[in-house]
């Protein structure tokens, strides 16, 4: 299966449900984590904001 890539902005990271909304889309297309890439600027990385880094955390931890 090939691998989707989905370009995501800074903004999308400030939705705290952002893990969930992921895990819902891979479930509901039968994707598993290590099918879908997410895409962040170098600006994303740079928000001292604890939330961003929990939401970047959560989704890593679930294999995407």
């Amino acid at each position: 299966m090939p691998i989707i890539s989905v370009n995501l902005s800074p903004k999308n990271f400030h939705n705290l449900a952002l893990p969930q909304l992921i895990a819902q889309a891979l479930n509901q297309n039968a994707l598993m984590p290590s099918d879908l890439t997410l895409e962040i600027t170098e600006s994303l990385l740079q928000e001292i904001n604890p939330d961003i880094m929990r939401t970047l955390h959560e989704i890593h931890d679930m294999g995407v």
